[in-house]
């Protein structure tokens, strides 16, 4: 058996809150579902790729411009 993160962990490594990383489950973009009493899960693995997934998506930091000199000066 895969192992199996809450859903309130999950959302709180993807930076999501709790309904929008359900809402995730429920579309497919994560993989995981309810156990035997209710509980929202998502599967480690998906979880793991998720959060690299958006580390990797993630804007560049844009590197600062050399000042250029002004041609009125």
């Amino acid at each position: 058996m895969e192992a199996r993160v809450p859903l309130s962990v999950a959302a709180m490594r993807l930076g999501l809150d709790y309904q929008q990383c359900r809402k995730r489950l429920l579309s497919g973009q994560l993989a995981g579902g309810r156990d035997e009493f209710g509980r929202w899960y998502v599967l480690e693995a998906a979880l793991a790729r998720s959060v690299a997934g958006a580390r990797s998506d993630a804007p560049k930091p844009r590197r600062a411009r050399r000042a250029t000199p002004d041609a009125a000066a």
